[in-house]
């Protein structure tokens, strides 16, 4: 049964599909109040968000839980990302966010166990349901965020209802961070069909 409600959660089958595209008609902008609301969410892992200067900066925010079997995927391409663009700019920000879904409370083991597996060198901190609100009423995980240098929204990523696409690809990452980073895009080599 948990299983069945973390894939229905997850999935986004819990809501009807059109509330995420409503939400999107009025972006996301990481204003300093926003910014500042980031840094005073709970920290759970990695460098802290107020040490890590996200003005001026391209941020990735993402909402994640442990339990999601997409955000595995996220976090292994986010550490790629980071040790990849972190000099030029990018900050990185996982937000922990319906953790405890009713039924899945475990005390913190999990999470902690999650965190131990993927060692993030970014900010991982505690979400609460204002500050989703604040990101478009995030509603589904994995959910995320990449605003320019001037916390303009350049990407927003919502695992949709029924969608077979569960998370951003690193191609998708890197065609996303190196143009708002200033940097050439990545020449990725065309695969072979063997035909």
């Amino acid at each position: 049964m948990r299983r069945f409600l973390i894939s229905l959660f997850c999935f986004g089958l819990l809501l009807p599909a059109g509330l995420a595209v409503a939400a999107e008609k009025q972006p996301v902008v990481l204003t300093p109040e926003l910014r500042q609301a980031l840094e005073n969410l709970p920290h759970l892992y990695g460098r802290k968000v107020g040490e890590v200067g996200l003005a001026e900066n391209v941020v990735l925010v993402a909402f994640f839980a442990s339990w999601c079997p997409p955000c595995h995927t996220e976090f292994q391409h986010f550490r790629a990302a980071q040790a990849a663009y972190h000099k030029d700019g990018l900050r990185i920000v996982a937000i922990n966010y319906f953790e405890h879904l009713s039924g899945f409370s475990d005390g913190g083991v999990r999470l902690d166990r999650f965190l131990e597996n993927h060692t993030p060198w970014y900010s991982v901190v505690k979400g609460n349901a204002a500050l989703a609100k604040r990101f478009a009423n995030v509603t589904r995980i994995p959910t995320v965020f990449i605003f320019d240098r001037q916390g303009r929204l350049a990407l927003h990523f919502i695992h949709r209802w029924k969608s077979a696409r569960s998370n951003l690809t690193m191609e998708e990452l890197h065609a996303a961070l190196r143009p708002l980073l200033g940097l050439t895009p990545k020449i990725v080599p065309t695969s072979q069909s063997g035909h």
